[in-house]
């Protein structure tokens, strides 16, 4: 029997393990550490464990020819890595809104968000709020309740009861019915023109005429309009009797500022206070003259600015 050269024990070792590569093989040679650069056939990526040298001399990291093993690669090279929700890591929206600024609110869909001042459901101009969502009046009335000393012992007090007879009013607009409102009111401490804001857009009473242009106006010039229909849209009553139906506790000055006279910052009904007439303009509106505090008076109230 013919018989067969035993290999040598290295050959043996070398095909058991895989790395014989005799010479004139298809199989593509290893990057590492190996001359020539030449790729797998296969398609393979290649090893990234070290430089790699080519027919010119030459040496290159593998790192740079772009290969990724996860991701998605983009024609820079660069790797987007994206997760379930469409937006990848690099802070590139992908899909969906913009998560960094929200929803921009929409005017005329009925629903106040920032930065709307108003919403009504349209976008009609003259209706109390703008095109673009924007007050164009504030409210102002004269309250159809009278009010002792005892039920205004801070200015914050008589704010609420503004702001109570506001939410009742069947003449207060639906914009202003859930709105801040300060009363025409001074302490000795804090002044009326202090509290009341600073709106730019015209105040009106609850039947539209105008009482002033902006605060600046009303501070400047008074009201052109008496301040005389309450929130109902009543008309104060015409009453010559001292400190009667029409007038109105305000402790404050027409420029609005706080007067000597405030029944002791509204906590003592053995004082006077300055006091306002409804029924009138010009310097008499908050200062027409001084009442004793047992009485009980309006209060005027001024949509916040």
């Amino acid at each position: 029997m013919r018989s067969f050269p035993r290999p040598a024990p290295w050959v043996l070792a070398a095909l058991v393990c895989g790395c014989f590569n005799p010479v004139g093989s298809d199989s593509a040679s290893s990057t590492t550490g190996s001359t020539g650069g030449v790729g797998s056939s296969s398609g393979a990526s290649t090893s990234t464990s070290g430089p790699t040298t080519g027919l010119d001399g030459t040496t290159a990291d593998a790192s740079s020819t772009g290969t990724s093993t996860s991701g998605e690669v983009s024609t820079s090279g660069v790797v987007h890595e994206t997760d379930t929700t469409g937006v990848d890591t690099t802070g590139v929206t992908t899909a969906g809104d913009d998560t960094s600024t929200g929803v921009r609110a929409v005017c005329g869909d009925g629903v106040v968000e920032d930065p709307e001042d108003c919403e009504d459901g349209n976008t009609e101009p003259g209706d109390g709020c703008s095109a673009t969502c924007e007050r164009e009046s504030r409210v102002v009335f004269v309250t159809g309740q009278n009010f002792a000393v005892w039920q205004i012992p801070t200015l914050g007090d008589a704010d609420v009861l503004c702001m109570e007879m506001a939410k009742v009013g069947s003449m207060i607009p639906p914009l202003a019915k859930d709105s801040a409102y300060v009363a025409w009111l001074s302490d000795g401490v804090t002044s009326a023109k202090d509290r009341i804001g600073d709106s730019a857009v015209p105040y009106r009473l609850v039947d539209g005429a105008e009482v002033a242009a902006n605060t600046v106006d009303l501070l400047s010039n008074g009201p052109k309009s008496a301040i005389h229909l309450d929130e109902f849209g009543n008309s104060v009553p015409d009453d010559m009797e001292d400190c009667g139906a029409n007038y109105v506790w305000t402790g404050t000055d027409p420029s609005g500022s706080s007067t000597s006279t405030h029944c002791e910052g509204w906590s003592s009904t053995e004082a006077y206070a300055t006091v306002g007439n409804a029924n009138m303009i010009d310097i008499p509106w908050s200062e027409a003259a001084e009442c004793d505090c047992t009485r009980t008076l309006r209060l005027y109230c001024f949509e916040a600015g």
